[in-house]
């Protein structure tokens, strides 16, 4: 039960980082493009790290690399790479994106 909140949580929350990037157009995340591909999704590993409860916050992270599901990032774990891949079929189909 508590995995498919977390999933819930993620799918809720992978894009919350696009209301930051509209009221600041700074960038305190640096070389963000590495781990996360697009702006956006490192203020929303930063909302979820912080909001999240620990007990959830593995798998709801992984939302934030729904644009760069092969990220090095310590807190992109190769074990939760299909989750990171599901996040991002899920933004695609949504969105009508294609990769």
């Amino acid at each position: 039960m508590k995995e498919r909140l977390a999933l819930f949580l993620g799918g809720l929350l992978h894009d919350v980082g696009k209301l930051y990037v509209k009221r600041s157009r700074s960038n305190p995340f640096g070389d963000y493009e590495k781990d996360f591909k697009y702006l956006h999704a490192a203020y929303s590993y930063e909302f979820i790290k912080s909001r999240v409860s620990e007990e959830l916050r593995d798998l709801a992270l992984q939302a934030a690399f729904h644009h760069k599901p092969e990220s090095s990032h310590p807190d992109a774990k190769d074990e939760l790479y299909a989750v990171r891949k599901l996040y991002q079929a899920a933004d695609q189909f949504v969105s009508k994106e294609r990769s």
